[in-house]
């Protein structure tokens, strides 16, 4: 009888101690899906952040690159306009030059003239 006695008590342990290793099993299991989907949570926020900050960067190497486009375009204008003005005041000391002279070519003609008629 003690045998008999025995022999149940080892099975109730040993069904006890499957049922608790499924119970424990599917704790594990449980922790590990929790884990995964918080890491699939954590690498998407990751992922969106990297994203954000990759746009970010874009957008301020953009503003930076169309400032220093305006600034060129800028020195570039202003040379324009330096190049235009020093042009303008050839021009205005050519004509300046040429009624000079033709001025002093009226003058001799005049000279002439009244030397011609003087004598």
């Amino acid at each position: 009888m003690m045998l008999a006695h025995s022999d149940n008590y080892m099975a109730n342990m040993a069904k006890l101690y499957g049922e608790a290793n499924d119970i424990n099993n599917k704790y594990k299991q449980a922790y590990a899906q929790a884990l995964m989907e918080t890491g699939e949570k954590d690498a998407i926020r990751r992922q969106t952040a990297l994203s954000q900050q990759q746009q970010a960067y874009r957008e301020a190497v953009a503003r930076r690159l169309l400032g220093m486009e305006n600034a060129n375009q800028g020195r570039l204008n202003l040379i324009s306009a330096l190049g235009k003005n020093i042009f303008q005041q050839q021009q205005f000391d050519r004509t300046q030059d040429y009624n000079n002279r033709l001025i002093n070519l009226y003058d001799r003609q005049a000279n002439l003239n009244e030397k011609a008629f003087s004598k």
